[in-house]
């Protein structure tokens, strides 16, 4: 949990909000969340600086608090995808294309201003250099259902019988 947490930071940092969210779901996943005693080892600081950056990541208020740190990101960024994905549905589900036969200019603004907000974000590239041992390892990393995740879990913590 201290990893991931160390790794949200370090996330947090790099203004890779795609990834902040991940880990924040990954969390509140159940093979994660019922791992009680686990939390428990966590102490007062990370558990703080979680909370804070969950609540900046709250989904309340259509992404009130995401919104305005996206707002101030810099150049550099990767905005969470899901958002965008959202707020696209909610501009195609809301508004006409055509008014009788001609194009409904407002909602094409609504879409340029959408995607010029995610172009803003790769005007600069993140320096890094590839490493061949991560590079691998990703590569070769497989994906776990969440019923396997679950059933790891109680290995991790079995359950503990209630009295």
């Amino acid at each position: 949990i201290m990893f991931c947490i160390d790794i949200l930071e370090a996330a947090l940092g790099l203004q890779n909000y795609h990834l902040v969210y991940g880990i924040l779901s990954a969390f509140d996943s159940a093979p994660i969340a019922r791992l009680k005693s686990s939390w428990a080892r966590v102490g007062d600081a990370p558990r703080t600086l979680l909370a804070k950056i969950s609540n900046d990541f709250t989904a309340l208020n259509n992404f009130r608090n995401y919104r305005q740190i996206l707002e101030q990101s810099t150049d550099c960024a990767i905005p969470y995808i899901g958002l965008a994905v959202k707020d696209l549905t909610f501009i195609a589900e809301g508004n006409e294309l055509y008014n009788d036969t001609l194009v409904n200019v407002d909602t094409l603004r609504m879409y340029v201003d959408l995607i010029r907000g995610l172009l803003r974000f790769q005007t600069q590239k993140y320096n890094f250099y590839a490493v061949p041992e991560i590079r691998m390892y990703l590569n070769e990393f497989k994906i776990m259902e969440e019923n396997p995740q679950y059933d790891l879990s109680l290995v991790v913590e079995p359950r503990v019988p209630r009295v």
